[in-house]
């Protein structure tokens, strides 16, 4: 299933690309909102089961599947897959949507991306899907010039390392949370992702964290002096379940 990219004489000067293909999915309208118990679901999960276990066989991965319910409007579910050709992510979601779990939901917002940076080895509790820019040059030469203070009727750059950075990471301490709010949100962990697709680059980061708390305050410039993100748009947020789970989200 794999793209051919490469012969067997330059393959192993080929480097290596980890795809993804992000999507959410939202009901038809055809679903009907009943219990999820009985003969029907247990076919239902045990039929997703086989295909994932095809898909594993392929070389697809399944990064997981995320409910979205109360976040999301009208969509339910977010699907992450993984691969190192995109032709076979392709061929898995169209493996997944004629199953009788997917089959009557309709797709919204589909993502393709090669991955920038890598990830963990397994998935956190809960996902945080941003649309992120880089900064507009002019902008920041803007944000520097509100460093600047008069000293003595003259123009002085402020010196960044003078400002605190713990002060600055704490949250109000309205939220209970004080000075471990910088832990709480350093348990996230965050990758980056190019959108394919020739023109303007376009990146997205996905956070992912144990609890939903830490999905909070800014993104700020955990990929290093390389990458200087702007411009952040909250996608979606989700919460990873099995698909045992998945029926009774849909059901």
């Amino acid at each position: 299933m794999a793209d051919q990219i490469a012969t067997s004489d330059t393959a192993s000067a080929v480097p290596e690309v980890s795809y993804s293909l992000i999507c959410t999915l939202a009901s038809n309208g055809e679903l009907q909102r009943t219990g999820g118990a009985g003969e029907q679901a247990v076919r239902a999960i045990e039929q997703l089961d086989g295909v994932l276990a095809e898909l594993r066989d392929e070389g697809v991965e399944l990064r997981g599947c995320y409910d979205l319910t109360g976040f999301n409007g009208h969509e339910v579910l977010l699907v992450w897959l993984r691969g190192s050709s995109m032709t076979d992510l392709q061929w898995a979601q169209r493996q997944l949507l004629r199953t009788e779990m997917f089959a009557e939901l309709d797709i919204f917002d589909p993502y393709a991306m090669v991955e920038l940076t890598e990830l963990e080895p397994e998935p956190r509790r809960w996902l945080n899907l941003l649309e992120v820019t880089e900064p507009d040059p002019d902008e920041l030469a803007f944000a520097d010039d509100d460093l600047d203070e008069l000293v003595d009727g003259e123009l002085v750059t402020a010196d960044v390392d003078d400002f605190d950075q713990a002060e600055l990471d704490a949250a109000d301490p309205e939220l209970g949370l004080e000075d471990d709010a910088t832990l709480l949100r350093g348990d996230a962990v965050v990758s980056l992702h190019s959108e394919l697709g020739i023109g303007e680059m376009g990146f997205f980061v996905v956070a992912e964290a144990d609890e939903p708390v830490a999905l909070l305050g800014d993104l700020g410039q955990p990929f290093g002096d390389d990458v200087e993100i702007g411009s952040v748009t909250s996608l979606t947020l989700g919460r990873l379940v099995s698909p045992a789970e998945i029926y009774e989200v849909l059901h």
